[in-house]
């Protein structure tokens, strides 16, 4: 009995890039913060715990999911299947370690908004009833006071120099000497050009 050929699939091919400069802005911010913060130095556990990130871990962590989302654990690039509509994974340099672990707890469904708030719907609950009622506000008389210790002082200057200032008299010899200018029209004699020059 012959055998029937075996069916093979071709490699998948996949399309990567390195990082572009605002997904390396928003990978360095979460990166440093990761290194400091201690809840959010590894968010595997955090997701492993039921735990959540810090508040601005949180914050960090949703700046680098609007640029780079997990598929099968893998980073790939929000802008390009927006933009593009293909799948283009990302190489994240070994420096953004911390990433790489942030995606794999978006792999496995880490969530990133706040529990929502507790909402009652309890209908016996007690509420004092409103007071709807208008106020009147009226404009009263203010109380005035009179201070006798606040006189009026005058101040007596020794030279008019400390009135005006250092540099009074100088301006007031400059505007002198240069009156003469606007006294006497000034006249520019000019001869007329002789017509070899131009024709």
């Amino acid at each position: 009995m012959a055998r029937s050929p075996a069916v093979t699939f071709a490699p998948e091919v996949r399309a990567s890039r390195r990082l572009r400069d605002d997904e390396r802005a928003v990978c360095a911010t979460w990166s440093r913060h990761s290194a400091k913060c201690k809840r959010c130095f590894d968010p595997v556990a955090v997701w492993k715990k039921d735990g959540e990130l810090c508040d601005r871990g949180r914050a960090y962590a949703i700046d680098v999911a609007k640029y780079i989302y997990s598929k099968g654990g893998r980073p790939h690039s929000v802008i390009d299947k927006q933009a593009f509509g293909q799948r283009t994974e990302i190489e994240i340099p070994y420096e953004y370690e911390a990433v790489r672990l942030l995606v794999k707890a978006f792999d496995k469904g880490l969530q990133l908004t706040s529990a929502r708030p507790v909402v009652s719907q309890d209908r016996t609950y007690y509420i004092e009833p409103r007071d709807d009622g208008y106020y009147e506000i009226t404009g009263g008389r203010r109380e005035r006071y009179h201070d006798d210790s606040r006189r009026r002082r005058t101040v007596h200057f020794d030279s008019d120099a400390d009135y005006h200032g250092s540099l009074y008299y100088a301006d007031q010899q400059a505007r002198k000497s240069r009156s003469w200018y606007n006294d006497e029209p000034i006249i520019i004699m000019a001869n007329p050009r002789s017509s070899r020059y131009y024709r």
